[in-house]
């Protein structure tokens, strides 16, 4: 699937807007503006990044990640790898291509 505005590469990793990718994951997303602060809920997990941090919670437990979840464009981007692994899905990447791949429970 291709998203607008397009995932990119921070540091190694890759960064897709969160909407897009969590809803089609089947989880709800939450904005809190005040805290600048997004939670992404699905069944029984919690992921919650602050903007610019690279430390989140995950279950109420902190865990830290690579790359902080940013704005760009608008739009709330996140690691794709670290919400999906999360979320219980598997991830691979291809070099060649440069493709990510999320596959199912």
């Amino acid at each position: 699937k291709y998203y607008e505005p397009k995932p990119f590469i921070r540091n190694g990793r890759v960064l897709v807007p969160v909407r897009s990718i969590c809803e089609q994951l089947g989880a709800v997303v939450k904005w809190h503006d005040q805290t600048y602060t997004v939670e992404i809920i699905k069944e029984d997990s919690v992921i919650t990044f602050n903007i610019g941090s690279r430390t989140t919670l995950v279950n109420n437990k902190t865990v830290d990640i690579d790359v902080p979840a940013q704005i760009y464009s608008d739009r709330t981007f996140v690691p794709l790898r670290f919400i999906s692994e999360v979320l219980g899905y598997r991830v691979e990447w291809d070099n060649a291509t440069r493709t990510v791949f999320v596959y199912g429970k």
